[in-house]
């Protein structure tokens, strides 16, 4: 999707080399995404938005976890090869500046390793919208498996603009 002005023409580097970045990239870690899904109250009944979704690193982790699972991914090269893994999850065309999904209709949002892509403030209120009351957002650094704590998160001022 080259061209494509949703994303960052940085980003869409990736559309070419979808299959290599799955073969290189890391699995994610099981036990932080279990803590951060107790840690949301977000259990095997939940809906959970796996946003920048990739190939699908993270959404592995999670789709077992939760009663519906929905990955939101731009580059259609990315999404091919995350619905390859996990035929049965929905994977959806869209930015986390324009989410395709109802306001309030997941309980929790995941971001792996991609927030550095998104527009942080238009990107913030579509993940408000997308959430249910009382809802999470959780940063998941897949490169070493482990969810950002909030703590971390307290210094930067997310709800600017």
């Amino acid at each position: 999707m080259a061209g494509d002005p949703r994303i960052d023409p940085l980003a869409t580097a990736f559309a070419g080399v979808a299959e290599l970045y799955d073969r290189a990239r890391l699995p994610t870690e099981t036990e932080p995404i279990e803590w951060a899904l107790a840690a949301a109250g977000a259990g095997a009944d939940a809906t959970v938005l796996d946003l920048a979704a990739g190939t699908g690193k993270l959404s592995v982790v999670l789709a077992p976890r939760v009663a519906r699972l929905i990955a939101v991914e731009p580059l259609a090269e990315m999404r091919a090869v995350l619905q390859r893994h996990l035929p049965g999850v929905e994977a959806l065309d869209g930015t986390a500046e324009a989410i395709p999904l109802a306001d309030g209709s997941v309980d929790a949002v995941f971001v792996g390793s991609a927030f550095h892509w998104f527009d942080g403030p238009a990107a913030l209120r579509e993940i408000h919208r997308v959430l249910r009351p009382g809802g999470i957002l959780q940063f998941a650094d897949i490169a070493n498996g482990r969810p950002v704590p909030p703590e971390a998160l307290r210094e930067i001022d997310l709800w600017t603009g």
